[in-house]
């Protein structure tokens, strides 16, 4: 008898669910489309890049959402924003609404007692019937703000740079300090039994969602920013891989252009997923009719396979998206067909006869 036995997985962290692919715990973006472009959710100590859009609108909504999602959940939030106020960044979150609703089938549709005895469709009868209810949709409203005791009760930690400099190892790491600061106090926080990825019965462990906001914008910048921001990268994936969290980066990625063709390829390498947003404002396509119920194109830069042999292929990568005041929608791009009247004489092929009758060029 062989001893081989198969593992069974289970989500133990709040907030989480298990993958129907490999079975790992999955951590969800805070959208659900994002979701299954990347097969499911973030896997627990992957890190998640947004190549931001030219105005990081539409970026920023993302990293919102995913913050959202961690408060809902009653999970730890650590945010680092430069550019702006991190507490002011916070209470900027969607409102989080909960409603029960149940989609009943149209009155045309025959029930499945009448089409029990269909002919043609027999063979379908054994497959069990597609739940039309559902029950407990959560969605995020970005026309109102997050209630305050939420956030009050919420663990939510934000990074603010001192300009004393500390005498860590890490900390004399990098020619521009705030890297190695983000790391001491991401070091500090994760130095908890419940953030541990260590197995055990599971009771107290939760799951810490990272934010970084705009890494790379001008207030970033120095004259290490290349050699700083790629180490700091990896020093923040080795932190993230051996515990119970999961990192939301956005860049500039549009300003990487002037510093080093190559950094956004190295960035990428870094991280294990990585999704691009391309918005059309201001841009010839915002007045291009294929797109007008759209916001932008979103590319998929990276896949990577977290935990698992292969990673996640969506059917397609031909994805634009557009933010409704309820939801960030993303759907494939559909061409429409092309009308265009298509000439069915064919040309005049060249002869060389000399007894033809019609004018031809090669006639004599």
């Amino acid at each position: 008898m062989s001893s081989f036995q198969k593992k069974k997985f289970s989500s133990t962290v709040p907030g989480t669910k298990v993958s129907l692919q490999n079975g790992q715990p999955l951590a969800s973006t805070g959208n659900s489309y994002l979701d299954a472009l990347l097969g499911g959710g973030l896997a627990i100590g992957s890190l998640l890049l947004i190549e931001e859009d030219k105005f990081a609108t539409y970026s920023n909504s993302l990293s919102k959402f995913f913050l959202t999602d961690g408060i809902v959940n009653n999970q730890s939030i650590f945010v680092v924003n430069l550019d702006d106020d991190p507490e002011e960044f916070i209470q900027k979150l969607p409102q989080v609404c909960k409603t029960d609703t149940e989609e009943k089938l149209p009155e045309n549709i025959p029930n499945k007692s009448e089409t029990s005895d269909m002919r043609i469709a027999w063979r379908y009868n054994s497959l069990p019937s597609m739940d039309t209810t559902q029950k407990s949709l959560t969605y995020f409203d970005s026309s109102k703000r997050i209630d305050r005791e939420m956030l009050a009760s919420s663990d939510i930690e934000y990074f603010k740079p001192i300009d004393e400099r500390l005498d860590s190892p890490t900390e004399q790491s990098f020619h521009n300090s705030v890297y190695g600061q983000i790391l001491v106090n991401l070091k500090t926080k994760l130095n908890n039994s419940k953030f541990s990825a260590e197995e055990s019965d599971g009771a107290g462990k939760n799951l810490l969602r990272i934010s970084i906001s705009s890494l790379g914008s001008p207030l970033w910048y120095d004259d290490d920013f290349l050699e700083d921001v790629c180490l700091f990268l990896y020093c923040l994936k080795a932190l993230v891989r051996t515990s119970l969290a999961v990192a939301c980066i956005s860049v500039p990625s549009h300003l990487f252009k002037h510093l080093d063709d190559s950094l956004i390829h190295r960035i990428r390498n870094m991280v294990d997923y990585s999704v691009e947003l391309e918005s059309f404002a201001g841009s010839d396509k915002e007045t291009n009719p294929i797109f007008k119920d759209y916001h932008g194109l979103l590319y998929i830069r990276k896949l990577a396979a977290v935990n698992s042999l292969a990673a996640y292929n969506p059917v397609t990568r031909d994805l634009v998206f557009k933010l409704k005041r309820k939801s960030f929608v993303i759907e494939k791009l559909h061409l429409p067909p092309d009308l265009q009247e298509i000439d069915t004489k064919p040309d005049a092929i060249p002869s060389m006869s000399c007894g033809s009758s019609s004018k031809k060029l090669l006639d004599f």
